[in-house]
């Protein structure tokens, strides 16, 4: 890295420190406290409790605010051990404040200060796409290593593309009008906000998810909330309830946003198999046969002892690659 790249992350780093400052006072009120933001956290953090077991030691890396902590105090086990780590002070001195007893730590996403393996599951939540592409893979290989041998990354972040909006015409058209009509008869507004400077962008979800795979082996996503994204800063009861009938009825597809499940060391039952059948190719002179037949039986056995989270990621995995072409095929209209 040439001294002039260096400058310019240092540069983006202080601008981001900067905007998260400015933000933190107001942060939980613009973004949380909605009651349709407040049904897409809630999402999120059920999708993400789904794979946090008793004692597992967690890590909200990006936590802002902690405006997630709540709702997890709500459904994780008091033997869970929940730290925060974000790069703005200001932003945790709001953390602390809300929750006095908790560990928050001051750090960024490529230098991250946590020991080697120290946490079993990393949240990221809409953090990401606050930092540049090219600093992506860094900040993955630094999740990697603070992740214990068979740690889980859950995460979710906005699309830039491939949403049901970005169709075009006169459903885009549909789709802003109906935002206008909520907007005038609740009276609600988008708010301006500090520049978020150079980094901070949307993802095309195809690229986003093969720079997580080039780390760890992606176990599920989910595209959610197409339409209630458009509607997102009204109060209306009545909104709120068109909204998430609308999400319902469009089924998920071509969302605003991409939920996303990846671990560390991943290896399940189809795995072994092929290893297995790759194992018999090598070996077919050689008197393994019957070595390999139990070798298999081994993992099939040991497979069916796994809690039922875990063989939902297998599951998840057969039907991944199909997911990832519909979405192409949206880009492609």
């Amino acid at each position: 890295m040439t001294n002039h790249d260096r400058n310019g992350l240092e540069n983006n780093l202080a601008r981001e420190i900067e905007y998260n400052d400015a933000m933190s006072r107001r942060y939980d009120a613009d973004y949380h406290a909605y009651p349709i933001m407040k049904r897409h956290t809630r999402d999120f953090v059920k999708y993400t409790a789904s794979y946090i077991r008793p004692g597992h030691r967690i890590l909200d890396l990006g936590c802002a605010s902690a405006s997630l902590w709540s709702d997890f105090g709500e459904c994780l086990d008091a033997s869970v051990t929940l730290v925060g780590v974000d790069v703005s002070p200001e932003m945790l001195n709001v953390a602390r404040e809300k929750h006095p007893q908790s560990d928050f730590r001051v750090g960024s996403m490529t230098e991250i200060p946590a020991d080697n393996s120290e946490f079993d599951v990393v949240i990221v939540s809409s953090a990401f796409h606050h930092i540049s592409d090219a600093q992506l893979p860094v900040a993955l290989n630094e999740i990697h290593r603070i992740l214990s041998e068979h740690g889980t990354l859950v995460g979710r972040e906005p699309l830039g593309v491939g949403r049901l909006g970005d169709r075009g015409g006169s459903l885009a058209g549909a789709l802003m009008s109906l935002r206008h009509i909520a907007y005038r008869f609740t009276d609600a507004r988008d708010l301006p906000e500090p520049n978020p400077g150079p980094d901070h962008h949307a993802y095309d979800a195809e690229s986003f998810l093969r720079t997580i795979e080039s780390v760890f082996a992606l176990t599920d996503i989910a595209f959610v909330n197409p339409v209630s994204h458009f509607l997102s800063r009204s109060k209306s009861a009545i909104v709120v309830e068109v909204a998430m009938m609308l999400d319902a009825v469009a089924r998920h597809k071509e969302g605003q946003e991409v939920h996303y499940v990846a671990q560390k060391n991943f290896y399940g039952v189809h795995e072994h198999e092929s290893l297995i059948d790759q194992a018999l190719r090598e070996n077919e002179i050689h008197d393994l046969t019957e070595f390999l037949a139990f070798l298999d039986e081994a993992g099939r056995a040991m497979q069916s002892l796994i809690p039922a989270t875990e063989v939902k990621r297998d599951r998840n995995r057969a039907w991944l690659t199909e997911k990832r072409l519909q979405y192409l095929n949206g880009l492609k209209r």
